[in-house]
């Protein structure tokens, strides 16, 4: 039977406490948590934190989930049981946590107890990037399974289908978060070809990033025509580029779809898709509406679908900090 230790306050159990749990009721028989004692606790956490007896009871409770025997034994100093029990096999750390570890196979071995097997797990990320800390949790900045409960974003536009098609996606994943639209120059023609769309992308999230202080991200959203070299035709292609304050890029992009060429032989010569597709719907400003895609596709599929989807293409990052190895 392999006895597996691991310590912890479990003030507020979040998706970080959870991982360590999950990594030693996999690798072990019988589990030790080790449980900081308050008088402990008001050592390392700068916090006011729950009693002793209410976290070791949500502990239990949650621990019984997993079906395998455990103890929880009040921690009154950093090694607790690790140190004194000759019987524990194993301790499951996080990288803050490893040292103490190290530590505790020096204290065995001058004991002569043999030394413990580290079982590393990987820190769990928020999906801002930093870690998920019940300190965070406490303080109203995140959720207990990492989503940001304060974020705002800043889209570079506005166009009033881009800025809804942003808020539908991020409101799925950050249910508190805020999204304003701010006017920016792309620096690119009206109307892009190739290149020129992804630039244009990435000055509007760069520029609305910069004109708002207190922007978790700025996005940019711009459809262009891009080149299909096996058709030898353009297609409208939309790209989504995230640029967040930590200086991080993602980019996303939507369906691409072919223009007909009596409305594309117009575009090359100078036309808008919007002048070019509001003469052709007789729909005034199509582009703020259901956009061309709408009228092609007789209002089966509009505009706002077609952004949302690149949107959340380039969103894949941002909420899946730890398989895209953001630090």
């Amino acid at each position: 039977m392999k006895k597996i230790c691991l310590g912890g306050t479990f003030d507020i159990i979040h998706d970080g406490h959870v991982a360590l749990l999950d990594t030693a009721f996999k690798n072990g028989d019988i589990i030790v948590i080790g449980l900081t004692s308050d008088e402990l606790a008001r050592i390392f956490r700068g916090r006011n934190i729950n009693p002793y007896d209410i976290r070791k009871s949500k502990l239990k409770n949650f621990c019984r989930n997993y079906e395998k025997d455990f103890e929880i034994i009040k921690l009154f100093d950093r090694y607790g049981p690790a140190v004194t029990d000759e019987t524990i096999d194993g301790i499951v750390v996080s990288d803050e946590t490893e040292r103490v570890a190290m530590e505790i196979n020096i204290a065995r071995k001058e004991r002569g107890f043999p030394e413990l097997e580290i079982i590393k797990t990987d820190m769990k990320k928020a999906y801002d990037g930093d870690r998920i800390s019940a300190t965070r949790v406490s303080e109203n900045i995140i959720e207990k399974d990492g989503r940001r409960k304060d974020m705002l974003f800043a889209v570079g536009s506005s166009n009033p289908v881009k800025v809804k098609a942003v808020e539908n996606v991020l409101r799925k994943f950050f249910p508190n978060m805020e999204v304003i639209a701010v006017s920016v120059d792309t620096q690119v023609p009206e109307q892009p070809f190739g290149d020129d769309t992804y630039k244009g992308a990435v000055n509007r999230a760069v520029a609305a990033l910069k004109h708002t202080s207190n922007a978790y991200a700025g996005i940019g959203i711009e459809a262009g025509l891009i080149l299909n070299k096996n058709t030898g035709k353009y297609m409208d292609v939309q790209y989504c580029v995230i640029f967040t304050s930590k200086g991080e890029i993602f980019t996303g992009m939507g369906p691409g779809f072919h223009y007909p060429e009596i409305a594309l032989k117009k575009i090359i010569e100078g036309s808008t898709v919007g002048e070019v597709m509001s003469k052709l719907s007789g729909e005034d400003n199509i582009g703020n509406k259901t956009g061309a895609i709408g009228y092609l596709t007789k209002g089966m599929f509009d505009r706002t679908k077609l952004t949302e989807t690149a949107v959340m293409m380039a969103i894949l990052p941002l909420v899946n900090p730890i398989l895209y190895g953001r630090e």
